[in-house]
């Protein structure tokens, strides 16, 4: 069991960016997966895009457990308050296409050459109505905040543009 590390968003992002070879463009939020040791092996990281929708990328180096999914999302749609989560990832990544619909994301569609000539992204979605991962006896269970939490974030969006040379290439679930 993995226990997921909270409040450390600078070091967690920066340990996914490292082993993912990006950079994320600010606001974002992420969770840590620590192993036995307390060593970190994986991070949930949220990009904020406005003040309903953020952008999952997630990377591990061992077994992500359906107990870490479900903190995962109870934190992401009941404390953060996000309405829609996605996922955005390279037509290549087997890993990311079997693991976005296990986890209950929606197929959504394919933006062409989304990555440059020939490099299209896939799109997956999930909003609370449809989490699996948050429900009690078949009904969703109550954002904790409004999604004021993550619209402030998205406000900082306009002050910390990205430049091109640090924008990410992409997101998804990435192999260790």
């Amino acid at each position: 069991l993995m226990p997921l590390l909270f409040g450390h968003d600078a070091t967690v992002a920066k340990w996914v960016e490292e082993r993912m070879d990006g950079v994320f463009v600010m606001p974002h939020v992420a969770i840590g997966m620590l192993d036995k040791n307390g060593v970190l092996r994986g991070g949930f990281v949220l990009t904020v895009h406005n003040a309903s929708t953020a952008e999952l990328t997630l990377y591990s180096e061992d077994v992500v457990t359906n107990g870490m999914v479900r903190g995962f999302f109870q934190w992401c749609f009941g404390q953060l308050g996000v309405h829609r989560l996605q996922i955005r990832t390279e037509r290549t990544n087997k890993k990311a296409k079997r693991a976005a619909p296990k986890m209950g994301l929606k197929f959504e569609g394919v933006a062409r050459e989304f990555y440059g000539p020939g490099e299209d992204a896939l799109l997956f979605y999930m909003t609370p109505d449809h989490c699996r991962w948050i429900k009690t006896n078949g009904k969703p269970i109550q954002n904790a905040q409004s999604a004021s939490t993550v619209g402030r974030e998205a406000k900082r969006v306009r002050s910390r543009r990205a430049k091109p040379e640090e924008r990410q290439h992409g997101h998804g679930v990435q192999p260790a």
